[in-house]
């Protein structure tokens, strides 16, 4: 319990007050063009001189940036028509500080403490050998997509994301490594996590507000908070505003996939502190407003990917903490979690409603929510989903053992009004698919997709074999994007696979503490 105390200190309002100078820095270079380079450019020295101080400062920023970045555009800039974004930056400055480092700990070893991949033990830690085994699979995807004539741009583009798993080399030096690593090395990350998803809950109820009372046109801030604050959302592809039919406003944002593992490690922190907690009753607001803060930001995102994976989550909670705690903490924690439910739909209702300045359109939250629920066969996007599974599944068929390689593409008709408006008859070539997993079939073939979900499944089994809160909550979360990502495409994105390699890492670290304690 003070483990968690300690996370909500003055660093973590420290942490905050720095992601909302990086995001108003966003938003003004985003107006003004003029310094949008020199912000991207100052950001990128700062996270380099701090790699190059310590390889753990720069892991925690690429951390930082998966939190609240979304697609990682944030901050970006432009290279004669090539966009650079922030996190293939980061990934660039934290990879090749690694590398430097591990080449000059054979140079001077007198002085260095050697890199932990300099020791074959390494292979045979926190699953780096399935690791490696997907590496394989990974590698033969871009040589098979080359072999078979795919565009290199769609072959580089599409395998983009996946280069993201060459981040387990600074990730594991970081925190395995013990001249880095230290007593603690995760508190920080935590806080970081926390920090993030408080910040990201607070940004979609301010993007709610903005979008569900516009402005005057006479007023000072029409076109500040009108406009120009849904062309940042776009440009920066930090996520999707949308109007529903029902006359709510979707704000839904990628990263939000964190706020729902937040949730979890909650729950089960919640469970395992129960006996502490409910005799302190700033402990129990504080648990719900949490509680409140998260589920209103995952209710407004409009998510039935984040509802169903957090539904089936939910049930795996359910069962351990019965099992483990009993039914008494187990219905406790529960009934937090429907107060909290109910404090977010009334929160919800009250930024929608604010009298100042007058609210676009009446709606009924209720009526709202169930209609995007049951909305299965009216929505352009969802419809046009559908219409990808038959040559989606026609195409996998074609190679279904070792894949089609990376840059592989489908045709398909959509009703995706952003589709038609360039396309009147809806005929839609692309690489990039909604069905995760499908996809991971389609490029890596049977062998691969097997060998992925293996690591997931072995990351998982050491979580359930170690017991404890923290390591049941990030087996949750990865059990989340596993779920996720049948409908949309996380497994194979750099917001699944950082929490991936995080929680390899932090999993392998819990079951070093429990057995040392023993």
């Amino acid at each position: 319990m003070e483990s968690i105390k300690k996370l909500f200190n003055i660093y973590f309002f420290l942490i905050l007050a720095v992601i909302i100078v990086v995001e108003l820095m966003s938003f003004f270079g985003h107006i003004f063009l003029a310094i949008d380079h020199w912000v991207f450019a100052a950001s990128i020295l700062i996270a380099l001189i701090l790699t190059l101080r310590n390889l753990k400062y720069g892991v925690w920023i690429i951390l930082l940036e998966l939190f609240i970045g979304s697609q990682g555009y944030l901050l970006s800039i432009d290279f004669g028509g090539l966009k650079i974004s922030l996190r293939i930056a980061l990934w660039l400055i934290v990879l090749s500080v690694w590398f430097k480092n591990y080449l000059f700990s054979f140079l001077d070893k007198r002085r260095r403490q050697p890199s932990i991949f300099a020791d074959a033990k390494i292979f045979s830690t926190a699953n780096f050998s399935y690791f490696l085994i997907l590496f394989f699979f990974i590698a033969l995807a871009g040589l098979i997509g080359c072999a078979r004539g795919n565009a290199w741009q769609n072959v580089f583009f599409d395998a983009n994301g996946w280069l993201f798993f060459l981040l387990i080399f600074p990730f594991y030096e970081t925190f395995l490594n013990p001249a880095i690593a230290g007593n603690d090395p995760f508190r920080p990350v935590w806080r970081l996590f926390a920090a993030g998803t408080t910040w990201i809950s607070l940004k979609t109820l301010l993007l709610f507000f903005f979008f569900t009372h516009p402005w005057p046109e006479n007023a000072l801030w029409h076109w500040l908070l009108s406009a120009e604050l849904y062309q940042w959302v776009r440009d920066t592809l930090i996520g999707e505003i949308t109007l529903m039919p029902t006359g709510l406003v979707r704000v839904f944002i990628q990263s939000q996939i964190y706020l729902v593992i937040a949730l979890f490690l909650g729950l089960f922190a919640l469970s395992h502190y129960w006996n502490e907690i409910k005799k302190s009753r700033g402990a129990i607001v504080f648990a719900i407003a949490a509680g409140t803060l998260l589920l209103s930001a995952i209710i407004i995102s409009l998510s039935r990917s984040f509802w169903l994976g957090a539904a089936a989550v939910f049930l795996a909670y359910i069962c351990l903490t019965v099992k483990n705690y009993g039914w008494k903490i187990s219905g406790s924690v529960a009934i937090m979690l429907i107060v909290s439910f109910i404090l977010s739909l009334a929160l919800i209702f009250t930024v929608a409603r604010f009298p100042f300045p007058q609210p676009a359109m009446d709606f009924d939250l209720t009526e709202a929510l169930a209609a995007r629920a049951d909305q299965l066969n009216n929505e352009a996007a969802l419809s046009s989903r559908y219409a990808l599974l038959p040559p989606l599944w026609q195409k996998i068929s074609h190679n279904p053992i070792w894949g089609d390689g990376f840059g592989t593409t489908v045709t398909y008709r959509a009703s995706d009004p952003r589709i038609l408006s360039e396309n009147q008859t809806g005929t839609y070539t692309t690489y990039a698919f909604e069905w995760g997993w499908l996809d991971i079939w389609l490029k890596l073939g049977l062998f691969g997709l097997l060998a992925y979900l293996l690591l997931i499944l072995m990351i998982i089994k050491d979580a359930l074999k170690i017991k404890t809160w923290l390591s049941w909550g990030l087996g949750s979360g990865i059990l989340l994007i596993t779920i996720i990502s049948f409908f949309s495409p996380y497994a194979n994105h750099p917001l699944g696979i950082g929490f991936l390699l995080l929680s390899a890492a932090a999993i392998y670290h819990e079951r070093q503490d429990t057995c040392a304690g023993a």
